[in-house]
């Protein structure tokens, strides 16, 4: 398993520390078409937090973005992440270290946190879903 450690790394989907390649690839298709500088800033979150989280989603092709009703871009562009957190103690030390790191969208959900690095270009974003 090697550290992020190259924008090749990603393109080639080599196994990456912390994360299972299916965690990463749209389920869909089978691509892997991640934003280097989004998923280092993941992966330095996961280093900072300090233990194990699951991704629900990463990369997604157009045709699964709409399938699972999703009207937003980030996830087709590799620049969003949707993790796994099912208790408030987990969802207060993830969404601290995502602000100190500036994901500029963190969406929280019931089941999981929303991060993003795509309103990196306009005002950043906090919101609650259901």
């Amino acid at each position: 398993m090697s550290k992020i450690d190259s924008a090749e790394s990603l393109r080639s989907c080599q196994p990456v520390e912390f994360f299972k390649f299916s965690e990463v690839i749209c389920p869909c298709c089978g691509q892997c078409l991640l934003d280097y500088a989004s998923f280092k800033l993941l992966y330095k979150a996961r280093v900072l937090i300090d233990m194990p989280f699951v991704l629900y989603s990463a990369y997604r092709c157009i045709k699964y973005n709409k399938e699972v009703g999703s009207t937003s871009r980030n996830h087709v562009l590799g620049r969003a992440f949707d993790i796994k957190c099912l208790n408030s103690v987990n969802r207060y030390s993830f969404i601290r270290t995502f602000l100190s790191l500036n994901f500029s969208g963190i969406g929280i959900y019931p089941n999981f946190i929303h991060v993003d690095t795509y309103h990196s270009d306009v005002t950043p974003m906090l919101w609650y879903g259901r």
